[in-house]
């Protein structure tokens, strides 16, 4: 049976730590913990949006988020730091240049030392105090929950990069474009499969007749590179795909997330159970199209995915509609 909880409106991004739900949203930081939510910070956006939030896992007072600068410099990513579980925030100066072109918002904290911090082309090795620019990597995304536990990114032409140095040093692991006919493309998300070695890509592919998001599936050890196709939002023809996760307990269960932006997408949130081979739509805008397995509300216009490693809990982060979590299927 389906359970979709929904609450804290505006949400743009979260993250997990032990028990912890930390939700960054349109009014500050809430954390989630034992069905309580508490509010964090006093933060207030009234001209900027934040977009991504990492918390240290070591320390949670250490948090790093990004945020679009104003109403007249929308287009252009920052990133502060706090030490001190939000009561004062550090703006690092750093900005963005390749999210526009290249890829999308990314923050993460190195599963092997966490002294090192990612956020969009940079990255930190004394939690955030310091920051210097990686060389062949714009994005860090995820990274590999066992064996030598590597990076995965992308460089600034669209390429899958990967690293066993902490972001010192990047070598790319899909050579080719994905799609043959596009101008240029570019990242959003990364997902890692990483008990067939199988990486599964958002790729922004740009043509003279404008852009669209597909997925993409890449066989590591084969260097094959195989396109799935997912359902379709019913008004624009395609989905807008923003995030996609692999749960590490259960690897042939792939989650894709998208959102309308000016409308409610009829294809909030997909699910595969067989490593992309097929795919529900677990929730829609009330659209007839498509049987809506989540019969209540949540869900809707998701931006972003996380899901506990330990448990397999899955955590959207769905802009107005706040942010919620769904049943596994392996406990349906």
């Amino acid at each position: 049976m389906a359970s979709v909880e929904a609450s804290t409106k505006g949400v743009t991004g979260l993250d997990v730590v032990g028990n912890v739900i930390y939700v960054q949203t349109l009014d500050g930081i809430y954390t989630l913990e034992n069905d309580t939510i508490t509010k964090i910070t006093n933060d207030t956006y009234d001209t900027r949006w934040p977009q991504m939030l990492t918390v240290s896992k070591s320390n949670p007072n250490h948090m790093v988020y990004e945020f679009r600068g104003s109403v007249t410099n929308y287009f252009t990513t920052l990133v502060n730091v706090t030490f001190d579980g939000g009561k004062t925030w550090t703006d690092t100066g750093l900005k963005a240049k390749y999210e526009e072109s290249s890829t999308y918002y990314s923050s993460l904290q190195s599963i092997t030392d966490p002294n090192v911090l990612f956020a969009q082309e940079y990255y930190s090795k004394d939690k955030g105090y310091t920051w210097q620019e990686m060389n062949g990597c714009v994005a860090v995304y995820t990274y590999n929950y066992t064996g030598k536990k590597e990076l995965y990114g992308a460089n600034k032409d669209g390429h899958v990069v990967d690293s066993y140095d902490n972001g010192d040093t990047w070598k790319i692991v899909t050579k080719n474009k994905f799609s043959n006919s596009s101008t240029s493309e570019k990242i959003y998300d990364l997902a890692y499969d990483h008990v067939n070695n199988y990486m599964y890509m958002v790729d922004r592919e740009t043509y003279s007749w404008g852009g669209i998001e597909r997925i993409y599936k890449y066989d590591i050890n084969n260097d094959k590179c195989t396109r799935i196709d997912v359902p379709r939002d019913t008004e624009r023809g395609f989905m807008r795909i923003r995030s996609i996760a692999v749960d590490p307990k259960s690897t042939s269960v792939v989650y894709v997330g998208g959102a309308g932006d000016y409308f409610s997408a009829s294809t909030g949130l997909l699910r595969s159970v067989d490593g992309g081979d097929t795919w529900r739509v677990l929730t829609t805008a009330n659209n007839p199209n498509y049987e809506e397995w989540a019969t209540n509300k949540g869900g809707y216009e998701v931006s972003c995915i996380g899901i506990d490693p330990r448990t397999g809990k899955v955590w959207l982060a769905s802009g107005c509609y706040g942010y919620s979590t769904i049943n596994l299927p392996y406990q349906e």
